[in-house]
Parts: structure tokens; sequence; C-alpha cells
């Protein structure tokens, strides 16, 4: 009698197609056509290879592990004693493997540049942690912002103390300061309050703004989004669904580019065509894990 083979069906699936895969099946458990069970010397062929390897990436980052968690990469790190942090698990780090540590108490933590395998569980160590990278530490885009001035000639550069003259205005609160404003920011040495507005809005902003302050000013047209519609996509990028999707880290707006930046882990598919699908070119993603070329 025979009997029959104990393959499951995903396997089967796998590794064979229609008619020719009923007759390597039933050769791979040694029966052949013949009712005497001669073996055919058949054997199942091994499951196919993955597509391809899993994309390697790499960082430098704070390594951190204490009585809360184990050793997880950290993208920020608060500034306590001993520090805090612990943003994304490394599945398979050894202290023991490491030198330059510092440990506190329960805490152990220390600066690296990694190279390991990514994934929403975790990072995976395929290189010995090595020495910090002081070029990519942060991420990409992790430099000084421009505070310069945003116009070659201030008006009233010539009036001292413009910060104080600032200060002496009292503008604040959650509105913006001025019509159609899309960002603002003060230069140093020498001090010059900058307004970016919408197209058309400058006469009138510059009106607003000269009826309490005197000093130094830039105020710039350019075609880009409002303070608040950006404010508006920021919170759209921070809700349920979008980080379900990204899974990112932090989430700002960037009023001197009218975008709205996504700090993720890596650039995987799914994640940037999410991201193009549901703002185009209105959301710029940073990845903190850079890809290293195969």
């Amino acid at each position: 009698m025979r009997h029959p083979c104990p393959v499951s069906a995903s396997r089967g699936v796998r590794a064979f197609v229609g008619i020719v895969a009923l007759g390597l099946l039933a050769a791979a458990c040694g029966q052949g056509g013949d009712d005497d069970g001669a073996e055919t010397g058949a054997s199942i062929a091994s499951p196919p290879a993955a597509d391809h390897e899993p994309q390697v990436y790499e960082g430098t980052f704070t390594v951190l592990q204490s009585d809360e968690h184990g050793p997880s990469l950290c993208t920020l790190v608060l500034d306590s004693d001993p520090p805090q942090c612990g943003d994304l698990p490394v599945l398979n780090w050894d202290w023991d493997a490491v030198e330059g540590e510092t440990t506190s108490g329960a805490t152990t933590w220390g600066m690296w540049h990694l190279t390991g395998t990514y994934s929403r569980d975790g990072f995976t160590l395929t290189e010995p942690p090595g020495p910090p990278q002081s070029d990519s530490i942060g991420g990409p885009g992790a430099t000084d912002p421009d505070f310069s001035p945003a116009c070659d000639q201030p008006d009233g550069a010539d009036v001292p103390d413009g910060s104080d003259l600032w200060l002496q205005a009292q503008i604040n609160g959650s509105e913006p300061v001025v019509p159609d404003e899309v960002t603002m920011w003060q230069s140093q040495d020498p001090f010059v309050l900058n307004f970016i507005v919408r197209p058309g809005s400058g006469p009138a902003a510059t009106a607003a703004l000269r009826q309490s302050y005197a000093g130094p000013l830039c105020v710039v047209e350019r075609d880009l989004p409002t303070e608040a519609e950006l404010h508006a996509l920021q919170d759209e990028v921070s809700d349920t669904e979008a980080r379900e999707a990204l899974g990112p880290h932090a989430v700002w707006s960037d009023g001197r580019r009218g975008v709205v930046v996504a700090q993720v882990w890596a650039l995987e598919p799914d994640v940037t065509d999410y991201a193009h699908d549901r703002w185009g070119d209105r959301v710029e993603l940073q990845a903190l894990l850079q890809p290293v070329d195969a």
C-alpha cells in the first residue's frame, strides 16, 4: 500500500507545479510507478533562494541599556544623570565586544558606528561596532541651520540695538505676526529681524512690523506655504495612520523651503511610497540609517 508523502501544502506549491509536481512528489517519497515501491533515486529540490539579500545600513549612534530596556539605538539622549534614551532595540548587542562604554548605576552607554540590517523590530549588527564617524552622527542634514539675513541690505541696518528694540516690541502669541507669514528668524552679529511672506504681502508685512519695531529688518516674498499651512501639514504627518506607516522619530516644519520633514529610520520602499502618495513633494523624508552599497 502506498502512503501519502508528508509534505506541507505551502512547500509543495513552492516546489512543484501541476501534474509534474505530483510525479516528482511521489518519486521523492521513494515510491516509483510500480507497486513494489522500488526507489527511483529522485529527490526534492531545495527551496528557492531569497530574491535578494537584506539591505545593510550604517550610522553613528549612542547605544544605551538601562534597567528599563536592553541595548537600544538612540536618536535623542536626555542630558540626565545617568542619560536616558532608547528608540530601537539592538537585537544582538554584546557589551564585551566593545570598548569605551560608560556605566552609571544600572545604565551603560557609549557611541559607535554601527552596520547591520533594520526592521521595525530592531537593528541587527552584521559587523563589529566601530569608532564614531562625525559626518554621520544624527543622520544627513544634521548641520546647524542657516540664520543669516534673508536680504543683502536690511532696512534700518544702521539702527543699533535691534535685539533690544525687538524685545521692546513685545510681539508674541500663537497667531502669525504679519499677514501671509511663511516663516521668521533672527540673525545675530549684527542683529536682523527676518520675515518671509507670500507674494504681494511684503508692503503690508513691513507696515505692520514698523508700527512697533524700528530696528534692522528683512521682509522677503516667496511663493511658499504659509506657516499655518505647514503646521496643519505637520499635524497630518504626526497622526496615528502616518506614524504607523512611517514610524518617524521626529517631525518638523522647514519654512525656508516650504516642506515638512519627517525623520525615519530608513527609506524603505513602502515608507517612501506612502509619503509620496499622500503628500507628494510637500513632505521630505530624512533617514537616520544610510544604506551600504553592496
